[in-house]
């Protein structure tokens, strides 16, 4: 996925043959089909891309209060065969099937209301098997983990840190849980880490230890995992 200050989210669904752009002047999901996955002639540059559908957000349209937003925060494609938009001002997040029988008609999206405590939220991600959905806190450092079928709220981890998370990843391998501390100071900030089996996802979060793997001072900022898993890279907010 495509994650800035304000997102600009670009998303290829996983088979490659649609991608999904937010806009933020109209308030407004994009859905896109493309060639790139099917076509195989010789001349397939620049790809075939057909516009399918645009889903206003706004409640005068095909959304409501809860998604009525022009701050979006992160889009991605999660591995339980859902788009996942996080909406920053209104707290929430929605989802919608990346698969189904069409796009046009009855498509419309799920709502996880104020996920983390009537925080404003910041990116979203799902375990590899599709099982989970982990969404970060803005304000606070707070991670929430749901159910993805049935969705469901199971709890909310809160972290011991030196400022609020910029990012996260689960690795591959769904085993650890990655985030970026932004606070700039020596010794301070840079790249978190847990084992997901010891936190406790609770109704009541306390405070939870993360290991620092990388304590020097930069503001760091976004994070990416590898193509083999091996590795995870994250940006420095205030160098290039």
């Amino acid at each position: 996925s495509s994650k800035a200050e304000k997102d600009r989210g670009l998303v290829f669904r996983p088979d490659g043959k649609y991608f999904f752009v937010t806009a933020h002047k109209d308030k407004a999901l994009y859905v896109y089909q493309i060639e790139v996955a099917t076509d195989t002639s010789s001349s397939w540059w620049p790809p075939p891309v057909t516009f399918i559908r645009r889903f206003g957000l706004k409640a005068a349209e095909n959304g409501s209060s809860e998604t009525e937003d022009d701050d979006f925060t992160d889009l991605i494609a999660g591995s339980d065969g859902y788009l996942y938009l996080a909406l920053k001002s209104t707290k929430n997040v929605i989802r919608f099937p990346m698969y189904p029988e069409s796009f046009t008609g009855n498509w419309t999206y799920e709502t996880l209301v104020q996920p983390v405590d009537n925080k404003k939220v910041n990116s979203v991600w799902t375990s590899n098997d599709g099982k989970y959905v982990y969404v970060l806190s803005e304000e606070e450092p707070k991670v929430a983990q749901f159910s993805s079928m049935p969705l469901s709220r199971i709890g909310i981890a809160a972290f011991n840190s030196d400022d609020n998370f910029r990012d996260f990843k689960l690795s591959h391998d769904s085993r650890y849980l990655m985030l970026t501390d932004k606070k700039d100071a020596t010794n301070l900030g840079g790249l978190r880490g847990k084992l997901v089996n010891e936190i406790n996802f609770a109704a009541t979060p306390s405070g939870i230890n993360l290991t620092r793997a990388y304590p020097y001072k930069l503001k760091s900022d976004l994070s990416v995992l590898s193509p083999t898993g091996n590795d995870i890279l994250f940006t420095n907010k205030d160098k290039p």
